[in-house]
Order: C-alpha cells, then structure tokens, then sequence
C-alpha cells in the first residue's frame, strides 16, 4: 500500500492466514509497517523478497480462496 523496503516477510507460499496475520513488514519513511492479511485465505504466491524496494500498488502476496 506504501512504496518502502520489504525488511521481512512473515508468511510462507501454502499458509493458511486469517484476517490480519501478520504477512510482512515494510519499512517506509523510517518507520516499520507491518502488512496484515486483507482476507481469510492460502499464501498463493509471494511476490517479493526481503530488501527489495516495492512502489505504491506493487502486488506482494496474491492469495487463492479457502475451500
């Protein structure tokens, strides 16, 4: 939701999270933000790594649905 750097990321591809488990944690503007999880869902994919720089709207985890 912020540009920053990815310090450390919290949720493994396959992971079961519920609404606002931790994801990841951003540093931006010298602050640490940690990401929660928007929904209920399965960690799909992560689409970033630790140190890299992510721009606003940058897609970092894409979930798929909970059966």
């Amino acid at each position: 939701p912020m540009p920053g750097v990815v310090l450390s990321i919290d949720a493994s591809v396959g992971a079961t999270v519920h609404r606002g488990d931790p994801l990841l944690v951003l540093e931006a503007m010298k602050m640490k933000n940690a990401l929660g999880a928007p929904r209920d869902g399965i960690v799909a994919e992560i689409m970033t790594e630790v140190g890299q720089q992510v721009k606003y709207g940058d897609a970092l985890i894409r979930f798929e649905e909970m059966a």
